[in-house]
C-alpha cells in the first residue's frame, strides 16, 4: 500500500488493510495482490476506474476460477547453462 495507490473517503472511511509478504494470487487466480484494502461499505464504480480496480473486480467476477498450473517443467542442460 502506498501514497494515491486507494480512494480515501470521508464517508467511506478505510476499515483495515493486510500487506502480504510477497505478491500472490486472489479471486481465485484471477490476478496477483501485494495486499488488500478493506473499506466499511463497497466502492463506488467511479472509485474503481479511477484507481484501476474496476477491470480487475469485472475479470474476478468473469472468471470465478482459474485452475493452477502445476510446476513448471526444468529446462534442458543446454539452455539453463547460457
Amino acid at each position: 500500500m502506498d501514497i494515491g495507490t486507494y480512494p480515501k473517503d470521508p464517508d467511506n472511511p478505510l476499515a483495515g488493510f493486510l500487506n502480504y509478504d510477497e505478491r500472490i494470487s486472489v479471486e481465485h487466480g484471477a490476478f496477483r495482490a501485494w495486499g488488500e484494502v478493506i473499506y466499511r461499505s463497497p466502492l463506488t464504480p467511479d472509485q474503481m476506474d479511477q484507481y484501476e480496480l474496476a477491470k480487475r473486480y469485472r475479470l474476478a467476477e468473469d472468471i470465478p476460477f482459474i485452475s493452477r498450473r502445476g510446476p513448471r517443467p526444468k529446462k534442458s542442460p543446454q539452455i539453463e547453462g547460457r
